[in-house]
């Protein structure tokens, strides 16, 4: 894995080390290799963010059938 989008956990405020701005709620693609990967690994480690999951719901429609009326 060299990228993946993280999110902080909880009401965290985790600062990227290169922009200095926070990690943004919904989350941010962030590599996890090389210098700047060791930085989030340990962030990781440490419990402050986590790698967001890639699970999407799905929406189920139920379509009924239109119901003809006979005359």
């Amino acid at each position: 894995m060299t990228a993946a989008i993280l999110v902080p956990v909880g009401n965290a405020k985790v600062r990227d080390p290169i922009t200095k701005n926070y990690l943004l709620e919904d989350g941010e693609m962030k590599d996890l290799t090389g210098i700047q990967g060791r930085y989030w690994r340990r962030r990781m480690r440490d419990g402050s963010v986590m790698i967001k999951s890639n699970i999407k719901k799905k929406i189920v429609k139920t379509i009924q059938p239109e119901q003809t009326k006979e005359k």
